[in-house]
């Protein structure tokens, strides 16, 4: 049984999710521009990517690999992305 201690601690994340959420989707329903998200996936991936090769205490540590199947994925759907508008 979960006493009522972690249950009084979930609840301040889980309002501060719904607002976020909340925030996102009003932010959504006014515009999306294709070319930031184009923009944005590869750039985050490859900060994270660089920041975790230096310091390995910061963030997740995975074998390069891992970045290379997430980058060929990134690339795949990009260039996908980039088909459909140009049709």
């Amino acid at each position: 049984s979960v006493g009522l201690k972690p249950i009084l601690f979930m609840i301040p994340g889980v309002i501060l999710e719904f607002f976020a959420l909340l925030s996102l989707l009003k932010a959504l329903s006014y515009q999306i521009i294709v070319p930031s998200i184009i923009v944005s996936i590869p750039l985050s991936s490859l900060i994270v990517f660089a920041i975790s090769r230096f310091d390995k205490n910061i963030l997740e540590d995975h074998p390069l690999k891992t970045y290379v199947i997430r980058f060929s994925s990134i690339l795949v759907m990009t260039l996908a992305l980039i088909k459909i508008i140009k049709k």
